[in-house]
């Protein structure tokens, strides 16, 4: 049905319901005026009930139900629909935008157009276009190309495009130019120019579009679907896929096949077979004793896994027997192996191994004998190298020009050295390490004695309490925590400690001395020679520079200081001028013996 036919079969069941209208005749040839034009009389008071600007909204629900309307009618009389009048552009500015619609308001007439309402008959003509619904028990629709009709469940259409016969719900008929579909449920058909679609809903599906085609049939578990270049069908356990000219199929779970332009397969529980067309080579294998046959452009190989097998080329042959522990296998160069339960042998071109049970043998690049695991003697001519090995000793030695390597016992001795450049001895109470380029040792014996020398020094170490180092330009002992003794010959200085009963230290031209309860201190500095002497806490005296004494007795209780001609003395720790100038104009004291208040000791 196209849209103008279901509208007008939705006005026919609103109008059932609705209050009856009079009928409303107008054409253009009667002289009578245009839609939406002021009228007088009973019209004017029925325009003012329903405003004209709810009339937009027949034409949007129209439109609505033109969008219902299925793809199928749409399509096929998209083609025969009359073309309709164009309303005048001065009747396009009177309409207003469509409000919300509360009550029917029939639409505006238009030129050529017919409306009969008698409820339940309901009756349009728009041009060519005739619309008559007996609702709910007939409905039709004609035109120029076209004709819809409705009578209970069955429906009718003749049309240019398309034809229909719809028996609801028992049967449907199309008939179009290019396809004709029919439905007698739960069969269903359909035929065109490209393929076509037939159906036993659910029991069979089948179909075909050009080149491709497909089957369903859900019962037997089945789907197939395929075209010219790839097909698949699966049905039940059967399966089968194509593509191009590869083909595989099986049926699962006990038969793969694979038929490939490179390669093909045969894979089941009691058979397998493997072809390849680039290495021209064939694998068959029977389970379940794994007997197996390869062939390949060179040669074959066949067995049973794991008794048997055996190999053979251009090249050469070999046979293997694993519970025999036999093997054997030559080649055209003369190379040959031999495996038996008592010994083994190969020999090639460059080399020759002897194994067995007491006494293993290589020569060829390196060398090797051995009684394993008792003994194994390793060399190589070409470092000029050997390495001996006594495994149950955890013993070897190692030599070659570069470096020795001795180990007995594991950790009893240790030797690891490099010729002329260093070696170094170890065993659990003593190492020792020397290097020769150097001239330096090193040996330290448990748990803590350490004894080293170098080209300039000589060390003696017993951690954590004795340390001495005898060097060309410095020295020290140290007899932990009472001894301490450092001398630097390069700096000039030196530092003797005797805790906590005497403490000295030099610096260059300064001598500092502390010893139980008496302090010395000397300096020559700028040829000037100055010392100072305290016994604590009794006296102290001392000499600023030549001819500038000063004492102390308790710290100024009674003292005396002189510097050029100044003097001063102390009394009850007040001083006060005994020589020298005026006390208005006293002489420069020096910063140190000023800031020491007399006493004169400076702590460089």
């Amino acid at each position: 049905m196209n849209t103008r036919f279901l509208t007008s079969v939705l006005l026919a069941i609103f109008f059932l319901f609705a209050p009856p209208f009079a009928m409303r005749h107008a054409t253009a040839q009667d002289g009578a005026a245009p839609p939406n034009a002021p009228e007088t009389g009973s019209d004017e008071d029925a325009e003012e009930e329903l405003p004209a600007d709810d009339a937009p909204a027949e034409t949007d629900g129209a439109d609505a139900g033109a969008g219902a309307a299925s793809a199928e009618e749409s399509e096929s009389s998209a083609g025969d629909a009359a073309p309709e009048t164009t309303p005048p552009a001065a009747e396009d500015e009177t309409i207003a935008p469509p409000g919300h619609t509360v009550s029917y308001q029939p639409p505006a007439d238009e030129a050529g157009t017919t409306h009969f309402i008698l409820p339940p008959y309901f009756h349009e003509r728009r041009g060519d276009v005739t619309t008559t619904v007996v609702f709910p028990l007939f409905a039709r629709r004609t035109d120029a190309h076209d004709a819809q009709m409705l009578v209970g469940p069955y429906y009718q259409r003749r049309g240019a495009i398309l034809r229909a016969d719809v028996l609801f719900p028992v049967f449907w008929s199309f008939r179009g130019a290019n396809s004709v579909t029919w439905v007698v449920p739960p069969v269903y058909s359909r035929t065109r120019a490209e393929g076509f679609d037939f159906g036993i809903a659910p029991l069979f599906f089948s179909g075909r579009t050009n080149n491709s085609v497909y089957t369903v049939i859900p019962e037997l578990l089945t789907v197939a679907w395929a075209n010219e270049d790839h097909a698949h069908t699966f049905a039940g356990p059967f399966w089968r896929i194509r593509d191009h000219e590869n083909e595989d199929w099986g049926i699962f779970p006990v038969l793969w096949t694979s038929q490939h332009e490179s390669f093909s397969r045969v894979i089941s529980p009691l058979y397998l077979h493997f072809t390849s067309e680039e290495n021209q080579s064939e694998l068959t294998i029977v389970p379940p004793l794994l007997t197996y046959h390869r062939t390949t452009d060179t040669g074959a190989a066949y067995g049973v896994a794991p008794i048997f097998f055996h190999a053979h080329d251009r090249h050469g042959s070999a046979l293997t027997i694993p519970p025999l522990v036999f093997h054997y296998s030559h080649e055209d160069d003369g190379s040959m192996r031999l495996v038996t339960p008592l010994f083994g042998y190969a020999n090639t071109p460059t080399s020759s191994t002897f194994i067995s049970w007491l006494y293993q043998r290589h020569r060829g690049v390196t060398e090797l004998d051995s009684v394993a695991p008792l003994f194994f003697s390793m060399r190589d001519p070409r470092e000029h190298s050997s390495t001996t090995v006594l495994p149950l000793l955890l013993s070897w030695h190692h030599e070659s020009p570069a470096e020795v390597t001795t180990v007995i016992g594991g950790p009893l001795f240790v030797h690891v050295g490099e010729t002329g450049r260093f070696d170094t001895y170890f065993t659990p109470l003593a190492a020792h390490y020397r290097n020769h380029e150097r001239d330096r040792a090193g040996t330290w014996i448990f748990p803590n004695i350490e004894v080293s020398h170098t080209e300039q020094s000589q060390t003696f170490n017993i951690h954590p309490v004795l340390y001495e180092t005898q060097a060309r330009t410095h020295r020290h002992f140290v007899l932990a925590p009472l001894v301490w003794n450092f001398e630097n010959e390069r700096t000039d200085s030196a530092t003797t400690i005797f805790a906590p009963l005497f403490w000295r230290f030099r610096n260059h031209d300064t001598v500092s001395q502390l010893a139980v309860n008496t302090y010395w201190h000397e300096t020559r500095q700028g040829g000037v020679h100055s010392w100072e002497f305290h016994f604590f806490p009794l006296f102290a005296f001392g000499e600023n520079a030549p001819g500038d004494t000063w004492w102390n007795v308790l710290y100024g209780l009674v003292g005396y200081q002189r510097q050029g001609s100044y003097a001063q003395m102390k009394l009850f720790y007040i001083p006060f001028q005994v020589d020298g100038p005026s006390a208005s104009d006293p002489p420069s004291v020096a910063p140190a013996q000023t800031a020491n208040d007399g006493v004169g000791t400076r702590f460089n």
